[in-house]
């Protein structure tokens, strides 16, 4: 009669009951189990390329916790965890002789190739003495054998692609139930001593009141968590609005320091938000965390297709690049004094805390190899050392992503620190929480301390190259935000942007795309409905039209939102490509907007008999306070409805190399005066040339009968001002008879659009 049988459990990045399928099938297949974790030697040895510390004290803490709360977790279900110290295959091979009866060692598999070779050594040694091996998958949202690719080879080397698949092919499996009673120990099984951090030559980190991640190690404190962000706060219905926020706990999950541990399963999580989305609310925001978890596991699933590569300093796609390994830029960067106050905020909460936002680790690393040019391995064993949250193959995955050599679809992607820091650190807030030196600089300034002058800079008591470093590289692209660091762009409308960056945006966002967000994407965050959507498809420029509509229909149409918009559909490419133009429109509108008066602009045949007298000064926004009035190109005649197409012979007109000026009633004259005066007084003394744009709407208002037969019975030496009707969409009545012999400019026809604005600007800039 054969004796008892006894499992061991070998627990490394598991540390959990709760969907542990280790404990499920132990608990069918075995009389006596073994919870077995080893502190291995190897984990707190120097990293494999620049020898930095492997395991740091964020992360030993956090472990330390997790076993401890796993052993507590144990014993209250009839068992215990049994700790060693030495290799998981030397220890494996001392328990075997030593219980006698072990009939099969069990573990969760790794995908990388240190932990792979764990995992060979146990299994030799299990041959050797005749012991079986059980393997378990247990680390992803989705199990690696209901992926829909049938071999990891043909998994898509971009995430979209992947996610796509996945989503509609297969199915989260539920999680394993914790066992009310654990099988019991051998016995005489010494359950050995925790280590502490001093026991691995690691000092005890000290708790930082600023920290965002004030919380502790193992599986109570991650439930307890998840509770806390689903179902005591509701954080997570707005997760998607809150996810890049840098200071507090809550403007994201944190959940990666448990699940990298394994301290709670990302099937456990995704169940939890399922449920959550039955009983108060599905939205963007609960979508957006089983999102996150899926890149989790593409990164997994990553190292698994490419093994090795994924620490090879040519990454992935076997790229060569001349990396720099200079120790010197290094330790700036680490240190958090490289003088560029976004980056060096984000660096120095890493060591101080352990951790740093995702916002942030993006930002760090494109700085440390686009605008450094440092090996990308240095960044990510620096990131493995601190991060307590350190998970392989997202941490490495990651940074392959940043250097230009991973699973990006998009050519050198990177980051402007300038930007990044106003967009997402406007008030500059983190940047003084972080960098106490800075603190006395007020707003935006705050990100180029180095732009400012000798006595705001002595005001502040800052001195740099003293007090704070002057910055170790300026990235040209840079320049273009030290001047607008205060415009707020959400106060800047849409009108700014003219046709030739609305042309270009659609040249990006025209044509369907399986790897990024098209214009449908964008018409859906700006509140389109389907119908409207598919009505769009037959347009020429569906995003040229979409742009133009929002303008329209909505107050919330401003340059930042947009930006925003493009931002939330992961854009951020078009964002990078088309700053300049952006910037550029942005600035000309801005100084219109905001310009000293100017000299009037010459216009020959303005009607020689107009006296400058008081009562004809100060109509429009830009009149001499001295008397010399405002003048025209040509008065635009409108009604409210055709709004959306005079703000586009704005653009065309004015904000292009025409440099046209029109007088548009809404956007020129001063309230405060009889209209029809004002009109006349527009149309005969101020302006060369009047452009009627017609409508059905024009054609029923009162303003068409008074302004066109004004400017038709003007006297002759004024009538030669001409009167310009123009069409822009199809009409059902008929054309007005004291119109219908004059030329007319038709939008409407196809074979005339492309000439359309040339023609019509060359009828108003002749004498």
């Amino acid at each position: 009669m054969s004796g008892p049988r006894t499992v061991i459990c070998l627990l490394r990045n598991d540390l959990r009951l709760f969907d542990n399928e280790l404990f499920h099938w132990a608990q069918r297949n075995a009389d006596h189990i073994v919870p077995l974790y080893c502190f291995d030697p190897r984990h707190y040895m120097g990293t494999y390329h620049y020898n930095l510390p492997k395991t740091g004290p964020f992360r030993l803490r956090f472990l330390l916790e997790s076993i401890k709360d796993l052993r507590n977790t144990l014993l209250n279900k009839g068992s215990n965890l049994i700790v060693r110290r030495g290799k998981p295959e030397e220890v494996v091979a001392s328990l075997i002789k030593q219980l006698g009866s072990v009939s099969t060692v069990a573990f969760h598999e790794e995908v990388t190739s240190e932990e792979l070779d764990v995992e060979k050594r146990v299994k030799d040694v299990c041959a050797q003495m005749k012991v079986n091996v059980h393997t378990c998958w247990g680390s992803t949202l989705y199990h690696r054998d209901d992926l829909p690719f049938h071999h990891i080879s043909r998994l898509p080397d971009v995430y979209t692609q992947f996610r796509k698949a996945v989503e509609s092919q297969c199915r989260v499996r539920p999680v394993f139930p914790p066992p009310e009673h654990l099988k019991p120990l051998p016995q005489g099984l010494e359950e050995g001593t925790i280590l502490t951090a001093e026991d691995l030559e690691q000092k005890e980190p000290v708790a930082d009141p600023r920290s965002a991640f004030p919380c502790s190690g193992g599986e109570s404190q991650a439930l307890a968590r998840l509770k806390h962000y689903f179902w005591d706060t509701d954080a997570v219905a707005v997760y998607k609005e809150t996810r890049n926020g840098l200071i507090g706990v809550d403007y994201s999950t944190k959940f990666s320091p448990w699940l990298a541990l394994g301290c709670i399963s990302p099937r456990y999580i995704y169940h939890q938000i399922k449920q959550y989305e039955s009983e108060r609310t599905a939205n963007q925001s609960t979508y957006w965390v089983i999102f996150e978890l899926l890149w989790r596991d593409y990164f997994r699933f990553v190292a698994v297709k490419y093994g090795t590569k994924l620490f090879q300093v040519n990454g992935l796609q076997d790229k060569s690049v001349s990396w720099r390994k200079d120790m010197k830029l290094f330790n700036a960067w680490k240190e958090g004094k490289t003088g560029v106050p976004f980056v060096d905020a984000n660096m120095r909460e890493l060591a101080t805390t352990g951790f740093m936002s995702n916002r942030g680790r993006q930002n760090v690393a494109s700085f440390l190899t686009k605008d450094l040019g440092l090996d990308w391995r240095m960044g990510a064993e620096w990131f493995e050392y601190l991060l307590v949250d350190h998970d392989v193959c997202s941490n490495y995955g990651n940074w392959l992503y940043s250097a230009g050599i991973g699973n990006d679809p998009r050519e050198n992607r990177k980051f402007n620190m300038i930007k990044q820091g106003l967009d997402y650190d406007n008030n500059g807030e983190y940047v003084r929480l972080w960098v106490p030196e800075l603190q006395r600089i007020m707003g935006a300034d705050v990100h180029t301390p180095w732009t400012l002058s000798s006595a705001m800079l002595s005001h502040a008591h800052v001195s740099l190259g003293e007090t704070y470093p002057t910055p170790i590289v300026i990235a040209p692209e840079w320049s273009r935000h030290f001047n607008k660091k205060m415009t707020d762009l959400s106060r800047v409308p849409l009108l700014a942007l003219n046709m030739g960056f609305r042309k270009k945006l659609g040249l990006y966002l025209n044509p369907r795309n399986a790897v990024a967000a098209d214009w449908m994407a964008l018409a859906e965050a700006m509140g389109f409905t389907y119908l409207e959507i598919k009505n769009y498809e037959s347009a020429g420029n569906p995003t040229v039209k979409v742009l133009e509509d929002w303008q329209a229909r909505s107050t919330d149409a401003t340059v930042g939102k947009l930006l925003s918009i493009l931002s939330e559909v992961e854009r951020n490419d078009v964002l990078e490509d088309l700053q300049p133009m952006i910037d550029e429109d942005v600035r000309r509108y801005c100084e219109r907007s905001n310009r000293d008066p100017e000299p009037p602009l010459q216009v020959n045949q303005v009607d020689s008999c107009f006296h400058r007298t008081l009562d004809r000064v100060g109509l429009t926004l830009y009149d001499d306070p001295e008397g010399t009035p405002e003048l025209f190109h040509a008065f635009i005649c409108y009604c409210q409805s055709d709004f959306g197409f005079v703000q586009e012979m704005i653009r065309e007109l004015e904000q292009t190399d025409f440099k046209l000026k029109l007088c548009v009633f809404d956007r020129d004259v001063l309230p405060g005066s009889c209209v029809w005066t004002i009109t006349s007084e527009l149309i005969e003394k101020r302006c060369k040339r009047m452009v009627v744009v017609i409508s059905d709407e024009y054609l029923d208002s009162e303003a068409c009968d008074f302004q066109t037969k004004f400017a038709l019975s003007l006297s002759p030496g004024a009538r030669n001002k001409r009167l310009i009707p123009v069409k822009y969409k199809s009409m059902s009545k008929p054309f007005p008879s004291i119109l219908r012999f004059l030329t007319l400019c038709d939008y409407t026809r196809p074979c005339t659009q492309a000439w359309f604005w040339k023609r019509l600007a060359k009828a108003l800039s002749l004498p």
